[in-house]
């Protein structure tokens, strides 16, 4: 019998407005993803109407003390941006799960593989390709492994651009 790894999901949106139907998008995501990867979802926690730069949100908080207290095996987000809109922010994160063995995942995409900001420049970060960071799922065709990120454009979040390949020096 093989043991499922355990995931707890987690989502934010930045607008009440918007909330719940963001929430609930980005929550199909992520239980698609759980589903896809054979994950069995031991928790759900979010952050309604907080921006992404905000560093004390409750759901995080209560999402990493459940890391801490050893609870599961796998973070699964819709997006990276749903940890933080800040580099450093998210690598403090990612490092932390790291030191615990848990592995972030992003839905629809897999896990990532590197720190986020392994190059913490602002002039390189308009040009960081997420294929130096996220492992491809392998079933997904390479196009769609990258859709919806802004890399290149000078902004974190959903655009219609393509990677930036170009090399990094």
């Amino acid at each position: 019998m093989t043991i499922k790894p355990r995931a707890i999901l987690y989502v934010r949106t930045a607008c009440h407005q918007v909330g719940d139907a963001a929430a609930t998008e980005q929550l199909v995501q992520c239980f698609d993803h759980a589903a896809n990867r054979g994950m069995e979802v031991v928790g759900v926690d979010q952050d309604i109407g907080v921006a992404g730069s905000a560093t004390d949100r409750s759901g995080l908080r209560r999402v990493l003390a459940r890391v801490d207290a050893g609870d599961c095996d796998t973070i699964v987000v819709a997006d990276l941006s749903r940890i933080s809109r800040d580099w450093d922010d998210l690598a403090v994160v990612y490092r932390r799960l790291q030191a615990r063995d848990v592995t972030l995942e992003v839905a629809g995409m897999g896990v990532v593989a590197a720190p986020p900001p392994f190059v913490c420049h602002p002039r390189y970060e308009q040009r960081l390709s997420l294929s130096l960071r996220v492992k491809d799922l392998g079933s997904q065709p390479r196009s769609t492994a990258y859709q919806g990120y802004g890399v290149g454009t000078g902004k974190v979040g959903r655009s219609k651009a393509v990677p930036d390949k170009r090399p990094l020096h």
